[in-house]
């Protein structure tokens, strides 16, 4: 049981089928909400009903009841703060994007408040998407959320929160990948690339290819070898390089 105060709900200490109305409650809405719940421990929706106005009297309910209501004022119904629960999808790869999923328990919803926070960082907010960076690798990300009552933004229901996964690298690619010098013997090519989504760490597995006139493609001995030298065996040929992160 609860009573409606100017749109805040104060609790009444009754948690029976029946409620005696007291003085001080009168010319106040009454909220009940029933919620069941069964042998096992395992509640189900949640329902709940407002009443009119309460009066100290019959006559002053008949009154109660010829008075219209203003067209733009939200019934006390509305103005319950909002109760929901939130978990973010299964994403947890740099470059991937996360999204925030809330289902709506009770109340009706407004525009929420939603932080996403690396550590104490604050990262991102007022959306249901972010997408993993670098620098959140090895992190969860936490995402607060508080959600705002749709009638009237001054009444917001409990913060809750969840977290991401735990945030891993991305694969590396190989990008800008380029043989440098000139194509002459006794001259030395070098080979040139950079990796995306990958620290600095990363090892590359270099293998060198000489491409024949009649097609044939025949491996070099240099493999992870970043240069190679030109001689006589490689004329008239082609060289192919081939780089894996």
């Amino acid at each position: 049981w609860a009573i409606d105060k100017h749109g805040t709900l104060q609790a009444l200490s009754n948690a029976g089928p029946h409620l005696t109305l007291t003085e001080d409650q009168i010319g106040k809405k009454i909220k009940v909400q029933f919620t069941p719940l069964n042998q096992g421990g395992k509640m189900g929706k949640a329902e709940y009903y407002i009443t009119k106005r309460t009066v100290q009297d019959v006559r002053d309910a008949e009154e109660e009841a010829d008075e219209p209501e203003a067209p733009d004022s939200p019934r006390a119904a509305d103005l319950i703060p909002p109760r929901v629960k939130i978990w973010c999808d299964d994403t947890r790869v740099v470059g991937q994007t996360v999204t925030l999923h809330c289902k709506l328990l009770d109340g009706e919803q407004g525009n929420p408040h939603v932080q996403w926070v690396r550590g104490s960082t604050l990262v991102a907010e007022d959306t249901f998407k972010y997408q993993l960076k670098r620098e959140d690798v090895g992190h969860v990300i936490k995402v607060h959320y508080t959600p705002v009552c749709k009638h009237d933004a001054s009444i917001t229901g409990q913060t809750c929160y969840t977290t991401t996964q735990s945030v891993l690298p991305d694969k590396p690619t190989v990008d800008d990948l380029r043989i440098l010098g000139t194509l002459v013997t006794q001259s030395t090519i070098n080979v040139s690339y950079t990796f995306v989504g990958a620290d600095s760490d990363v090892e590359a597995k270099i293998r060198w290819f000489m491409l024949t006139p009649d097609l044939w493609t025949l491996p070099l001995p240099n493999d992870d070898q970043k240069s190679l030298t030109l001689g006589p065996e490689h004329v008239p040929c082609k060289i192919k390089v081939k780089v894996t992160p």
